[in-house]
């Protein structure tokens, strides 16, 4: 247990052990004194007399061991573009393994602490409470901070801290917790478990993370598949796709990105949680994009990374040639830099010992990240232990990185023999007590209007009026702006109101503007005349905001009135808005609204923009249960559809009628494909050739549609046609009254003991749920789904040659080829890799046959020397 420390050296230095072994303060830190002997001990140095300190090199010039640096010596090693200049912050044993941290209203910076990760290659002692979340504080403003308080201790593997209500929300697997500080001293009296079953122990690389509150006052997480509102006692949750990996950041208006380890940056378009409202849209363009292009790094040595031995990883001079762990990412919205470096994304990459900067640019409403640098980056390291794993902006506009410092970053689940032998060889695993926070500052010189950066360290807002908050939303830098506004939202502070609406409707700037509507909207103070007025705004981001504001009056079943008529008319309107996002922010919002003046507009829109996959994606989303509807609308044009984005926008449609729950839905489909089979034989063919792949007629898994009657006149229409493939469809429909002997036996009955076997499989599936998705529907463009996957349906062998050891390259399905590694399944057992086979063969309306623990145990008997997981082709050869 740590108590409060007030520590005035950045080293762990002689002066400073001493000063930690006297007195009360000896008793107090003991368990973290011992800890980092442990460390020592590993690395070789338990021989050493006390009082030997890191700023001493331990470099062994007759071994391969890579030199632990000290604070001051690992910014020697560093080398940052021109214009600016790193400083220490805090470093060991202030912080010890830092691996998320954010500010709160007053600069304090909230630190996650992971010490416990990794002890080892092999992961040993990972599950013990050894981690914590600190509180940082630089009390005399030199920019060190020199105070320490432990708010919470004796944690297991935690993730992520968001200070607010007083207290903070803090992730430590399994749960989401509120924890409050109720006497005074720093530290978390109140602990409350607010959600469970978020996962995350026995795979972290792959499980919530992030706790951003949104400019729309929801927060929201990176890798797991709710966002939640929080009033400082309630919590109330809404279902978001899964994507993400570690870190989350936003830009000026919203939109969120991620850094999923071999991608720099991937980004949602529009606000994702409407991208998980239809259950039978399969992939939503638009959520998780490609937002970050190139993918080149340029380390400043040679570096040991997970996959070194695979082609392309590393270049000619071993060194990485393009990112694989991309994390921590930040977008810059602060005045301290340039102003060039605005709304540029920072992106951390531990394994290559650096820190990317992608130039953002807006195309068509579509932001892109170039790299900033060819042939170096903005900032590199020479020291193999400088592990940046998390980024952020702080209140004086600087750019703050959490290094974790140490040599082992690559999780027990994913780690191969190529880095474990690597690791080793140059001494990695040790020591494990250290962590360093630096700040990356623009030289005065390089600022277009030179800052007191001291001015902006204290920044007090919690004791600030709700006036001043209110001045707050207008300030140059992002973090100050929506900081105000979640203190307003927190304190309920309903009687700025007026101030707020002033705002809205003469502040000169875009982003007064959006967070003073955004504030008025978390205080439930909006009213229509608000949303009316923000509709009309010059700025598309106003009026996109405006439409999902107004979806208070807009949607379902309310009473219509003549404001509320008014208010949808308005945002009828927007269906022609010039501006693309405004475009598709309607596309998102008509289709709820259950009005047929919407619903008209939104036909209206799909005609005119069918090729835009964005706006197709996002309406879709909202037209759950009408997608038939819709089609015959559409189809009222007999030469319809005439492009391929209408012919997408087709095959999207019927699919989701397809899967629907709806038996009546499914058969009114097959309705409009016999209604065109003569007067529209194109189409039809269209109609055919989706419930054809839908069905997987043609494949070794086919599956039966069931349908709440014969569709109408399908038979006869069939008949006239003689359509090869409609007859061939029609072996497979399933109506009530239809002579089940003429249907196809396609699925046999699992017997008592393959269900319990697909049961227990369920169970055990839980823990690969963070990548494939409950549904089996992986993570948009990084995951691959197993529903329908030809790998899973296909010979056992070849599975289970996956699940014994992985599988790793380019794996290329239905026109997305999916990137990185999947490694060895976390159950290992015969007997339970195949009732987790059995569960994904036969969920989510997979037909293939259970497995035998003996087919399990036949493999591993053939794969025994498989020490690397396996390629595509090597097993598509094979089977």
């Amino acid at each position: 247990m740590r108590d409060r420390l007030t520590l005035d050296s950045t080293n762990f230095s002689t002066r400073t052990i001493a000063h930690l072994r006297r007195g009360t303060a000896a008793k107090v830190v003991a368990p973290l004194i011992a800890f980092l002997a442990l460390a020592v001990v590993a690395a070789g140095l338990a021989a050493r007399p006390h009082g030997t300190n890191f700023s001493e090199r331990i470099d062994d010039p007759a071994s391969s061991a890579t030199p632990v640096l000290s604070p001051a010596e690992s910014v020697r090693a560093m080398r940052l573009v021109p214009g600016f200049h790193i400083e220490l912050v805090a470093s060991e044993p202030m912080v010890v393994a830092p691996v998320a941290m954010t500010f709160d209203a007053d600069g304090r910076l909230w630190v996650v602490e992971m010490q416990s990760y990794m002890p080892d290659v092999k992961g040993t002692g990972e599950l013990e409470p050894n981690n914590h979340v600190v509180v940082l504080t630089d009390t005399d403003g030199d920019g060190v901070m020199d105070t320490l308080t432990p708010f919470l201790e004796h944690l297991v593997l935690p993730r992520a801290v968001l200070p607010c209500f007083g207290g903070a929300l803090v992730i430590e697997p399994p749960n989401l917790l509120f924890c409050r500080d109720n006497n005074g001293d720093g530290k978390a009296d109140e602990k409350r478990v607010l959600i469970s079953g978020l996962g995350g122990i026995e795979s972290p690389e792959h499980a919530a993370n992030g706790l951003l509150w949104g400019i729309d006052n929801w927060i929201y997480l990176s890798q797991h598949n709710f966002r939640f509102k929080f009033d400082g006692t309630n919590i109330i949750t809404e279902p978001t796709p899964n994507h993400g990996q570690w870190g989350i950041t936003t830009d000026e208006v919203g939109r969120l990105y991620y850094t999923p380890n071999s991608d720099t940056l991937r980004g949602d378009l529009f606000p994702k949680h409407y991208a998980s409202e239809n259950p039978d849209q399969r992939r939503v363009a638009g959520m998780n994009e490609k937002i970050g292009l190139d993918l080149a790094v340029w380390p400043a040595h040679p570096t040991g990374v997970n996959r070194g031995y695979m082609p392309k990883i590393l270049g000619p001079d071993r060194r990485l040639a393009n990112v694989t762990a991309a994390c921590g990412p930040s977008i810059y919205l602060a005045s301290q830099f340039p102003p060039e470096f605005r709304g540029d994304a920072f992106v951390c990459e531990p394994a290559g010992n650096l820190v990317k900067r992608l130039t953002m640019r807006e195309y068509n409403a579509v932001p892109v990240g170039t790299n900033a640098y060819f042939g170096y980056e903005f900032l590199t390291s020479t020291d193999e232990r400088f592990r940046p794993v998390a980024s952020c902006v702080g209140p004086d506009g600087s750019l703050y990185l959490a290094d974790m410092y140490r040599g082992v970053i690559q999780h027990r689940v994913f780690i191969t023999p190529y880095l474990t032998e690597y690791s080793k060889e140059h001494d990695l695993e040790a020591p494990l007590g250290c962590g360093r926070i630096y700040r990356v500052v623009a030289d005065r010189a390089a600022q277009s209007s030179p800052i007191d950066l001291s001015q902006l360290l204290h920044p007090n807002l919690s004791g600030a009026s709700d006036i001043d908050l209110v001045a707050m939303l207008g300030h140059r830098d992002q973090w100050w702006r929506i900081t105000a506004q979640r203190l307003l939202v927190e304190r309920r502070a309903t009687s700025i109101a007026p101030q707020l609406r002033q705002s809205l409707h003469s502040a000169p700037d875009r982003a007064t503007r959006l967070h003073a509507l955004w504030t008025l909207d978390g205080l439930g103070s909006v009213e229509i005349t608000d949303a009316l007025q923000a509709l009309a705004d010059a700025e598309p981001a106003l009026r996109a905001a405006a439409i999902r504001i107004a979806e208070r009056w807009t949607l379902g079943d309310q009473t219509i009135n003549s404001a509320r008529r008014a208010l949808l008319d308005a945002v009828i309107t927007r269906a022609n808005d010039p501006d693309r996002t405004v475009r598709i922010q309607a596309a998102l919002s008509l289709p709820r609204c259950r009005d047929s003046l919407a619903l008209e507009a939104v036909v209206a829109l799909l005609r005119e923009n069918a090729d835009d996959e964005f706006l197709r994606s996002a309406a879709v989303t909202g037209l759950v249960d009408q997608e038939v509807t819709v089609l015959n609308t559409l189809c009222a044009d007999p030469a319809w559809p005439h492009a391929n984005g209408e012919r997408r926008l087709l095959a999207e449609l019927a699919e989701c009628a397809l899967r629907s729950k709806s038996e009546e839905i499914r058969a009114s489909l097959l309705d409009r494909a016999a209604a065109d089979l003569t007067p529209s034989p194109a189409r039809a063919k269209l109609l055919l050739d989706t419930i054809r792949n839908e069905l997987r007629i043609g494949s070794d898994q086919p599956k039966l549609l069931k349908l709440a009657r014969e569709p109408g006149g399908w038979s006869a229409a069939v008949n006239a046609a003689s359509n090869k493939h409609a007859a061939e469809i029609t072996r497979y429909l399933d109506w009530p009254g239809r002579d089940a002997s003429t249907l196809p036996p396609l699925v046999r009955a699992l017997t008592d003991d393959e269900r319990a076997q697909f049961q227990r499989g369920a169970k055990l599936f839980e823990a690969c749920v963070g990548c494939h998705g409950a549904s089996g529907q992986g993570t948009a463009a990084q995951i691959p789904p197993l529903a329908g996957s030809s790998r899973v349906l296909g010979t056992a062998d070849r599975l289970a040659r996956i699940l014994l050891h992985g599988l790793e390259g380019d794996n290329p399905i239905d026109g997305i080829t999916y990137q990185g590694l999947m490694p060895p399944a976390p159950t290992q057992t015969d007997d339970d890799l195949a009732a987790v086979m059995t569960y994904v063969r036969r969920a989510w309306g997979n037909t293939a046959d259970p497995v035998k623990p003996e087919t399990i145990t036949a493999v591993r008997k053939a794969t025994a020397e498989r020490k690397t997981p396996w390629h595509i082709d090597e097993l598509d050869k094979e089977h």
